[in-house]
């Protein structure tokens, strides 16, 4: 499990996903996370720090293609999807967000460093399995209902 000796865990979202969270699902986020920032034992894709510049490089060049975007935008979709079937949004919010969603400028893609108080979502930590983790031996946490006061953003300005 987890050090418990870590006070913060950091996950990287986008700005699109921050305020979807924040706006239609009354600030409660789903996040996979890590113990450091620039988790090294981690692969690039389970690094906070490699997915928070694949994201800024993809957006700054303005990358319309970038597998980053389209699997975040991907997984916002399957967002909306589970919180329409499990009653959590109606079929008029669902159909807002899939527009929002789908026709989301670039822009909205640029990514926001949650620092996470480990003490206030220490419940509510989950370790990835070595099946889904990024590899066999990579630290990686999903918290399912992260909530606003549970963590602080920092996003930058490039």
């Amino acid at each position: 499990m987890a050090d418990h000796s870590v006070n913060f865990l950091y996950s990287i979202n986008t700005l699109l996903a921050y305020n979807i969270n924040e706006r239609y699902y009354k600030g409660s986020h789903y996040v996979w996370c890590s113990l450091e920032f620039d988790a090294k034992s981690n692969p690039p894709s389970a690094n906070p720090r490699e997915i928070l510049y694949s994201f800024i490089n993809d957006v700054a060049n303005g990358d319309r293609h970038s597998p980053k975007i389209e699997k975040n935008r991907a997984g916002l979709l399957n967002g909306v999807e589970a919180k329409f079937n499990a009653g959590i949004i109606d079929v008029d919010i669902r159909n807002d967000l899939l527009y929002i969603i789908n026709t989301a400028d670039i822009t909205y893609f640029r990514p926001v460093i949650y620092v996470i108080n480990r003490r206030l979502a220490a419940k509510k930590l989950i370790q990835v399995s070595a099946a889904s983790a990024a590899s066999l031996f990579s630290q990686e946490y999903i918290i399912q209902e992260l909530k606003t006061s549970q963590f602080d953003i920092i996003e930058l300005k490039y």
